[in-house]
Formats: structure tokens, sequence, C-alpha cells
């Protein structure tokens, strides 16, 4: 299923600080992993209803996702009142997560009519890049490791604003 290569590729399509320094473009090299809660993410509110239409590739209908984290450009905490509500394709080519036919909203539920319409995305020439998701992006959020450090567990603390809290086990 493709539920963490359409996270990846929202939150790079639609975070505020990827673009190149001159604005013209994304910078890819500024994309977020699936593990990256640095700053701007999505977090899932409901994973949608998913079906295979392929071997490869899957279609998801009220994938629902919540901005999450820290605007380090405008240098204050998201605004968790906004809501993504997509449906989408996620297609596996053998290296790359490819998503593709995008609709729905990125607005404040019950206020779609000023939010912005999703389907932009499918054409835009800034987020394609955003819409080809690298098996290396998608590692999980809930453990970090590698040969040379412990196991580092991300607990998320709800209260006015969520808080991240890195405990580190030997």
């Amino acid at each position: 299923m493709g539920l963490t290569p359409a996270v990846v590729s929202l939150t790079n399509a639609l975070a505020s600080d990827v673009f190149t320094s001159d604005g013209s473009q994304h910078d890819t090299a500024k994309y977020r992993s699936y593990s990256d809660t640095s700053a701007f993410y999505m977090s899932i509110l409901s994973k949608g209803t998913w079906t295979e239409k392929s071997e490869n590739t899957w279609h998801v209908d009220n994938l629902k996702l919540q901005p999450d984290g820290y605007d380090i450009l405008i240098n204050v905490p998201i605004n968790v009142s906004t809501e993504a509500n997509a449906s989408l394709d996620v297609t596996f080519d053998g290296t790359n997560y490819i998503i593709s036919n995008i609709s729905g909203m990125y607005a404040i539920p019950g206020k779609e009519e000023i939010g912005t319409d999703l389907s932009y995305l499918n054409s835009d020439n800034m987020s394609k890049n955003a819409l080809t998701v690298p098996k290396n992006m998608i590692a999980s959020r809930l453990w970090v490791m590698d040969n040379s450090t412990p196991i580092i567990q991300q607990f998320k603390i709800f209260y006015r604003y969520k808080v991240m809290i890195l405990y580190s086990f030997p």
C-alpha cells in the first residue's frame, strides 16, 4: 500500500520551505523523508479507503492529513486546523513511488471554498518532483536506528501544541 509515500509526497509538495533561494522552483535537497519531523510535516488523520488498481498501483479516497510541526520560514507552530483531504494514485515502478491523479482540498474543514484545490499538483512544474518518492524517503517515524547511535524513540505529548521529546536508550 502507498500510504507512507503519499504522506511524504504531500508533505514536500505543500511545504513552504523547500524552494530555491530565488523561489522559482523546489530544491529537492530540502525534501523531507517520512521520518523527518524536524519542521513541517503532515500527520495522518485518516488513512482513507484504499483499493488495488493493479499489482503495483493503489488508489486512495479520503486520505486526510493535517499539517504538523514547525514552519521555520515564519517561525511559528503550524496551524493544525487546516486539513488535506485527498484522493490519489500511488504506483511503485521498482525504484520510486509515483503519486498521480491527485484531487481534493487543502483547507480548514467547512471552509473549502477558500482552500486550495490539490489537483493543481498534477500539473504544477514546481511540485512535480515531490510526486516522485524514492524508497529511502519512507523510513518509519517511530524508530531511527543505525550502527553508530542508540535507538531513538520519538514520543509526542499532546497539549496545547504538539511537543516532540526524544529519548535515547543505550
